[in-house]
């Protein structure tokens, strides 16, 4: 048995449910990061004449930095282990071309006969380019808090410009408007909640892109993520993905809460706590974010959108091991001073045990 089969087999006792750990599967992933580093993956790398053996250790070792990267992006926090320094071994350069065939499960191409769902080849190389990308962005939102001058200003759009340049760079087959699987739909929804990540903290009005202000591409970015997990929850089963997609969907509600005054944006954010909800069902502890939610609308002085009411009622369960408390939100500037949140948030008891408010983060 493989050293890579095992530690993807350690990360996999803790991987269904990968936003939601519990104390004993945060243990259970640290042992395996530390698995990680006692493997010297790049002096195996050297050792081995196996193709085989180089491309697994490869992958095992991005695999493991995107995992905990998405971790890392629930929990409002940077990554656990460091950027690998190997190749990716396991990318195939032909795979850079337009229109390549999807393939099943077992590695043929996909046909109308093939078990679902399909794969679309190279979406774990460019998977692992945004999550680079990603992470650049939130150690500038946590450096460069509250700042307005014009520098600041402009590297968020220079930030922005870049990933508009990143998304149009993939090839068709990669793009889920020419080629919808759940990779590239979860692709797609990675790349607009980067988007809300370096978006969230400009003003409004403030032009970003060509003639669209932090407003406009706000409404863009939601209506596309929205999309997505509609459309996913339509056409796969609930199970499938389901954390993902909860997650880009509370990043809608929470990025629309200060424009619940527009009717869009009240659409949008109905649409998007409905999807959340519907991942309620298999995760019924997380029914607790959208109690959070509903607080930072009401600490906004806002109102839930009538259509949305129905997805905020029911009550968590009283056990709730299946929501780690480090779920937490991300830096949301436009309630920074107003410390009624915090007050109502704990108020809420059900609430209270998972979300904890310090130093202006909810």
């Amino acid at each position: 048995m493989s050293c890579p089969y095992l530690l993807f087999k350690d990360f996999s006792s803790c991987s269904s449910s990968a936003a939601t750990l519990g104390k004993t599967k945060q243990v259970s992933c640290h042992l395996g990061y530390d698995m990680l580093d006692r493997l010297h993956i790049e002096k195996r790398l050297e050792e081995t004449d196996s193709l085989k053996e180089k491309i697994a250790y490869c992958k095992a070792s991005w695999g493991i930095y995107c995992y905990e990267s998405v971790l890392a992006s629930f929990h409002n926090r940077l990554p656990a282990v460091r950027e690998p320094s190997v190749p990716r071994l396991f990318h195939d350069p032909k795979w850079d071309l337009d229109d390549v065939a999807n393939f099943d499960i077992f590695g043929e191409e996909f046909t109308s006969s093939s078990y679902s769902p399909a794969f679309a080849p190279g979406v774990f190389n460019a998977q692992c380019d945004l999550v680079i990308f990603e992470q650049e962005v939130n150690k500038y939102n946590k450096e460069i808090v509250g700042s307005k001058s014009g520098k600041y200003l402009r590297k968020r759009r220079a930030l922005y410009n870049r990933l508009r340049r990143l998304r149009s760079s993939l090839p068709n087959h990669l793009q889920n408007d020419h080629n919808s699987t759940p990779g590239t739909n979860l692709l797609r929804l990675h790349y607009d909640e980067i988007a809300m990540f370096i978006l969230r903290p400009v003003n409004p009005s403030q032009l970003c892109f060509k003639k669209s202000t932090a407003y406009d591409l706000h409404v863009e970015h939601s209506q596309s993520l929205v999309q997505i997990a509609e459309n996913h929850f339509h056409t796969h089963l609930r199970s499938d993905y389901t954390i993902m997609f909860m997650h880009g969907t509370f990043h809608v509600t929470l990025t629309l809460v200060p424009f619940l005054d527009e009717p869009i944006c009240q659409n949008l954010f109905t649409r998007a706590a409905a999807a959340f909800h519907r991942g309620v069902q298999d995760i019924p502890g997380m029914q607790l974010v959208l109690s959070a939610v509903e607080a930072v609308v009401w600490a906004m002085k806002k109102e839930i959108p009538s259509a949305a009411k129905a997805s905020f009622k029911g009550q968590a369960p009283k056990d709730v091991n299946d929501v780690s408390m480090e779920w937490v939100f991300p830096q949301l500037e436009y309630v920074q001073s107003q410390a009624e949140v915090s007050q109502r948030i704990w108020k809420m008891p059900e609430v209270a045990l998972v979300f904890y408010y310090k130093s202006g983060t909810l």
